[in-house]
């Protein structure tokens, strides 16, 4: 019998305001994000929205919006080279409106944007996993 691959789990928010998906900055050049994170240890029984909540705090501050309480799409990914080599993650993405508040980023990222829906290129901007899933997303956006 083969034995199942592992796969960490990660919770991303498309965050939107008006026409507008929040993309963050990476600490590492070049590379960009959207809020959210793995699964903690010990967090297996959490909700995952409780997660997700969580994540997007520790990442972009106490910002309010309204949450879409199901994830709207799924994706998989697979570290191809360096330290995190044949890492793989699970993510599921939820959809989020933006409401009020001051993004505050956390260490982990340099800057943000809001990135126009309409004309944001995923494969010309991204550089890791992410390339699908937001492609899938404004693909379900537009």
């Amino acid at each position: 019998m083969t034995m199942p691959d592992f796969y960490n789990i990660a919770l991303k928010l498309f965050l939107i305001k008006k026409d507008k998906l929040l993309i963050l900055e990476g600490a590492t050049p070049g590379f960009l994000d959207i809020p959210g994170g793995r699964i903690g240890q010990g967090e297996f029984k959490r909700p995952l929205v409780a997660i997700l909540q969580r994540e997007v705090k520790e990442e972009i501050g106490s910002v309010k919006y309204s949450l879409n309480s199901q994830p709207i799409i799924f994706w998989r990914w697979e570290a191809p080279s360096g330290k995190h080599k044949g890492l793989r993650i699970f993510y599921l993405g939820y959809e989020g409106k933006y409401l009020s508040g001051r993004i505050k980023l956390s260490p982990e990222h340099t800057g943000y944007r809001w990135a126009d829906l309409k004309s944001f290129a995923p494969k010309q901007e991204f550089k890791c996993g992410y390339i699908q899933a937001v492609e899938d997303y404004l693909a379900y956006h537009r």
